[in-house]
This record gives C-alpha cells, structure tokens and sequence, in this order.
C-alpha cells in the first residue's frame, strides 16, 4: 500500500470522520435544510446586489435575515455538530498538506 493510500485509510479511519459518514444520511435528506440553504443563498445574492448599489441600508437588513437564517440552521438537528466535525477534519488536512508540502520543499532543496 503507497504511503498517500494509508493516509486516505487513517483518515477515513477517524472518529470524526466516521461520525460525519453516520450524519450525512440524516443532513442530506433533510428538507427544511435545503429550503434554509437555497433561503441564505438568495439573501447573499440581494445582499451583494444591494452592495453594488451602494444600499447598504438594505445590504444590512439582507445580512441581518442571513445570519437569522443562519441561526436556525445550526438549531437543526445534527447540523452543528457536522459543521464542528467538518471544521476539525479539514483543519487536520489542512495541517497535514501543510507538513508535506514542507516536506516536498526540503527535498527539492
């Protein structure tokens, strides 16, 4: 087994990535989530237009119901604990790709 191989197995190994895969049934088919989702996407787009307008009064109120909408996604069940896991997993190959690419650069040298 390549070394890259046994590093995809140690992370998907991960107790946090195996919490992640038992979530994902319970985030995906969630349809309140992907009307909320859609909701803070339009709200984005009236918010950049409002701003390229140079309303930034209503630019405010747009960003004010985004992070409303925001709030009550994280409210959902099981939606801040996989943004929390999602956070620590790609910090962790954040940090890992980080170590490499060192590495690479000291054998380039």
């Amino acid at each position: 087994m390549s070394r890259i191989n046994c590093l995809i197995e140690e992370y998907l190994d991960l107790p946090e990535v195996q919490r992640l895969k038992e979530l994902e049934p319970f985030i995906d088919s969630n349809k309140d989530l992907d009307k909320k989702l859609a909701e803070m996407e339009d709200l984005k787009q009236k918010m950049k237009e409002a701003r390229e307008n140079e309303n930034f009064q209503l630019a405010r109120m747009y960003k004010d119901s985004y992070y409303m909408v925001y709030d009550e996604i994280l409210d959902m069940p099981f939606v801040e604990e996989f943004r929390e896991l999602m956070d620590i997993v790609f910090n962790k190959l954040d940090t890992t790709a980080t170590i490499i690419e060192k590495e690479l650069q000291k054998k380039l040298k």
